[in-house]
């Protein structure tokens, strides 16, 4: 049922007149009465007695009237209390962040966010598991993915930071095994690659390197 349908009619009785009703939503007279039809047709219920040009309710009409009311005047009062200027933004935020170093300027970030909305309560989730977001009732994450788009499509998603993968060590452990010189040097040498939270591993960009 359309709220919209709703309102129409109540208008319609309230007025007492369809032209009335026509006027007020700026809508054509027939597509008034068929849309009254239409509401008829999914309750299953006559509302209008239509033996002559007035308008009078049925029995079942006039329940339906009764009952909605109430509902219909509480749903204009929730819409217009929501969409008020002076509104608060409420409510608890699940965020789930992965436990990388820059989870601390985040979350500089979320306690900025908090001050602007102090009736928001944050809960902070760090993972590096692909959590299902809907099952773990998570509201905002953090996933790591290669190219523009992640494996799950229903995500929606914003781009945050873009990362670049390179090599790297230690002052002492090229003092022990030398400085490598080309592709095949890295290949002999012990390496630590990144897995995603996905399980890929983060491929080289040269060859096969054994574990």
């Amino acid at each position: 049922m359309k709220t919209e349908d709703l309102k129409l009619f109540h208008q319609i009785v309230d007025t007492g007149s369809l032209n009335r009703a026509s006027e007020i939503f700026d809508l054509p007279k027939s597509n008034i009465s068929r849309r009254i039809k239409s509401l008829e047709e999914e309750l299953n219920i006559l509302l209008f007695h239509r033996q002559n040009r007035a308008l009078q309710l049925t029995e079942a009409g006039t329940k339906f009237y009764t009952k909605t009311k109430a509902m219909l005047i509480d749903l204009e009062a929730s819409i217009q209390e929501i969409t008020a200027p002076t509104y608060e933004v409420s409510g608890h935020l699940r965020i789930q962040l992965l436990p990388f170093p820059e989870i601390l300027d985040i979350g500089r970030m979320i306690f900025t966010f908090m001050d602007m909305y102090p009736k928001i309560s944050v809960e902070i989730i760090t993972s590096a598991e692909d959590k299902n977001m809907v099952e773990n009732h998570i509201d905002i994450a953090l996933r790591v993915a290669e190219g523009k788009t992640l494996e799950d499509s229903s995500l929606v998603a914003r781009p945050f930071k873009h990362a670049s993968f390179g090599f790297f060590c230690t002052p002492e452990y090229v003092e022990q095994h030398g400085m490598p010189q080309t592709a095949d040097d890295l290949r002999k040498l012990n390496v630590i690659r990144f897995r995603f939270p996905t399980g890929n591993i983060r491929q080289l960009p040269f060859g096969k390197m054994k574990r």
